[in-house]
């Protein structure tokens, strides 16, 4: 297994101007291509691409956008998360956060306009498990703008998952069942996964939170009889 990373790891390095705090989304292709790129050269031909929350998305946009992604055999998505929907709603209902998210969409839409795209926003203006996320006003605009390439991972919010219903290899999809980032209802999200594309396999685990504490063992063993398939 190859356990990797990308620029959007970790909060932010100054030096090399990466991290969630300043990353552009379909940025991730250019990390995943080099990490698929480097497998086919080391001679691996089955080849599963995984990622968790965010990471799932990108596994997602990968899959459409992706230099090799005709490389890869089947994929993995752990949490798999609507980053821009649950911004807007939460398990259905409207996010208390929603005002003020297109509040400071517009903020740093003005930002950009003045040439400040890399000024940081207020520290909770992203949120993230403690509520903190320090991002950019580019940042922000790129995951969270109307025209935000993350609506092309997995939008559960508008009831379209249309680059996940392309995808020809076998998919599968585990979840909890505690603080989740679905947007809708976590059973509807894994019911919508599993119509828009029928090669989606997906498990929930109960008493089950985000980051699957406590639950690693179970979550191996799903993973295990699929890469048996």
């Amino acid at each position: 297994m190859l356990s990797t990373n990308n620029r959007g790891a970790g909060v932010y390095d100054a030096y090399q101007k990466t991290g969630a705090a300043v990353e552009k989304f379909e940025d991730c292709l250019i990390d995943i291509n080099a990490w698929v790129e480097f497998a086919i050269k080391e001679g691996h031909k089955n080849i599963i691409l995984s990622g968790h929350s965010l990471g799932a998305e990108k596994v997602v946009y990968y899959m459409n956008h992706g230099k090799y992604a005709d490389k890869i055999s089947s994929i993995v998505l752990l949490g798999p998360a609507d980053s821009h929907g649950s911004h807007r709603l939460l398990d259905g209902k409207i996010n208390p956060r929603s005002l003020e998210v297109e509040t400071l969409l517009k903020e740093s839409d003005s930002l950009i306009q003045q040439n400040k795209g890399d000024q940081f926003l207020p520290r909770n203006a992203y949120g993230s498990h403690e509520g903190i996320m320090p991002k950019s006003a580019e940042s922000f605009v790129n995951f969270l703008g109307p025209n935000s390439k993350v609506l092309e991972g997995l939008p559960f919010r508008t009831e379209k998952l249309e680059a996940y219903s392309i995808i020809s290899v076998p998919i599968l999809a585990v979840i909890g069942d505690q603080d989740e980032y679905t947007a809708i209802p976590i059973e509807n999200a894994l019911d919508l996964m599993r119509r828009a594309n029928k090669n989606t396999q997906t498990f929930q685990l109960k008493d089950c939170d985000h980051d699957f504490q406590g639950k690693e063992e179970k979550l191996g063993e799903i993973i295990l009889r699929f890469i048996k398939k």
